[in-house]
């Protein structure tokens, strides 16, 4: 398509770029397009001499035609498949950024604009060394450039070889940006180059698991960005994802994560809170439930069995459930191919000196089908000088939390006490009057945001009166 663009001079210029997920590679050139259709492609491109011409894969050579036309012959493409194939033409500039291995790293942008790629470049370089080292695969393609549109719809996307940004991504002045550019620029790279893997080199087989690459890509781009951003809190913009979901997976139309699709055209109908804000919450209890390091192996052996070729998400848990001793099979079916979250109970016993006697969690299904829903979450106890943190596995339908037998009876109780654990987590009364009376006194944001979705579910429920509820969000306010 053609996209315009002024230059420093104001002068309005026009490139032809592409953007073909999840179908339009039909549009361009007779194709199979459908994702598990993977072809090695053969790209030339014609043109103006003074265009800059640029694909997938670095050029093989240049042939000089008449009436001051030039073609721009390609490296064959990897196998992949056609919504990953891209081509810029236009009046573009490059600045090399460097190489990592074998691979050089360059971004493609508007003439006189290259002392503003500092710092994207060099977030890029770091990025790809991080996930060649955490893949142990080298990168796919035989180069990198990331291409500035300057009147991109999207975000970015992940061609292989040649991704696409919103400009504003790619050009900053490192001096003036704000820290939230700063870190919406490493966030959005991180997650097109986790693609460079996931996504590219092993792609879903069909448009139903196109959450998979999605999220999987965000999740290992935090791998990158958190620790570079140390300032910013990371578990409490986590924490956001739970509203947006819990509003969805607490209906009685509430749909899967991995939901059927039987016609491409229908595939913009698979987006929606539960993909970009549930299935995160669900990698992250993935990871929680085999370990890092199992995970790890897991993606590396995923990645290792598949390249260029397609799988699906029940492949990939198949690996990980061989290496791990949990029944992931089991717990992919009730967390992804199916709707809802569980209700968890609060049983405590006291005795006569106003210690914990016994302290039972509870889980059950709403919808009576009964389903476990396992994971792991940490209970907090909420005392005048400090809290307490315990660990909980939540694998059976009765979890007893034996470490807190003996403690003084709390001022507040919260299951989800570091706001990682997925449902509704019921309060107790005290817990809940406590917590309206004092929660702007409490100075952890993550224990106020998480205090803050049970009061809001429990008011939905009506077991908080809403008019105290109202008065706590002006509070906030």
């Amino acid at each position: 398509y053609k996209s315009k663009f002024l230059d420093k001079n104001n002068n309005e210029n026009w490139l032809g770029t592409t953007q073909f997920e999840p179908t339009a590679a039909r549009y361009a050139f007779p194709c199979w397009d459908e994702p598990n259709f993977k072809a090695i492609f053969s790209i030339s491109i014609i043109s103006d001499k003074k265009y800059l011409r640029i694909s997938n894969e670095k050029g093989l050579e240049e042939n000089i035609l008449d009436h001051g036309k030039v073609e721009t012959k390609f490296v064959d493409s990897m196998v992949m498949s056609s919504y990953l194939v891209a081509f810029v033409i236009g009046p573009l500039e490059v600045t090399e950024i460097g190489k990592v291995k074998d691979t050089l790293v360059r971004i493609v942008h508007r003439p006189g604009f290259g002392k503003d790629t500092k710092f994207a470049g060099q977030a890029a370089l770091k990025i790809l060394e991080f996930f060649e080292d955490y893949y142990e695969i080298n990168y796919p393609g035989s180069k990198l450039d990331l291409i500035a549109i300057p009147d991109f719809a999207m975000g970015a996307m992940e061609n292989i070889g040649a991704v696409t940004f919103r400009e504003s991504l790619l050009i900053l002045d490192e001096e003036s940006a704000t820290r939230s550019e700063l870190s919406r620029s490493v966030t959005v790279i991180a997650h097109e180059l986790a693609h460079m893997w996931f996504g590219d080199l092993v792609t879903m087989n069909w448009f139903d698991d196109v959450w998979t690459k999605e999220v999987f890509a965000g999740f290992m781009g935090g791998k990158i960005v958190n620790p570079a951003f140390p300032e910013i809190n990371h578990d409490l913009r986590f924490l956001s994802n739970y509203a947006s979901a819990y509003g969805v997976d607490r209906s009685q139309g509430a749909n899967q994560i991995r939901q059927p699709l039987e016609n491409l055209n229908m595939a913009g109908t698979l987006y929606g809170s539960i993909i970009y804000a549930k299935a995160p919450v669900v990698m992250k209890h993935l990871e929680l439930m085999v370990g890092e390091e199992t995970f790890q192996k897991g993606m590396q052996t995923y990645l290792s069995t598949y390249p260029f070729e397609n799988a699906t998400w029940p492949d990939l848990i198949k690996i990980l459930d061989d290496l791990s001793e949990e029944d992931l099979t089991s717990w992919s079916q009730v967390w992804v191919d199916e709707p809802d979250r569980p209700t968890i109970d609060i049983d405590i016993k006291i005795d006569e000196n106003g210690r914990i006697l016994n302290f039972i969690l509870e889980q059950s299904d709403p919808k009576k089908k009964n389903r476990k829903w396992m994971q792991h979450f940490n209970l907090r106890l909420g005392y005048d000088e400090r809290d307490n943190i315990h660990p909980v596995f939540m694998n059976k339908r009765r979890v007893t939390v034996h470490d807190v037998k003996g403690l003084p009876l709390p001022n507040y109780i919260l299951p989800n006490g570091k706001g990682v654990g997925y449902g509704y987590f019921k309060m107790d009364d005290a817990s809940r009057s406590y917590l309206l009376a004092n929660l702007p006194e409490i100075k952890d944001p993550m224990v106020r945001g998480t205090a803050w979705l049970n009061i809001w579910d429990d008011m939905l429920y009506g077991h908080a009166i809403p008019s105290q509820a109202v008065s706590y969000t002006h509070l906030r306010a």
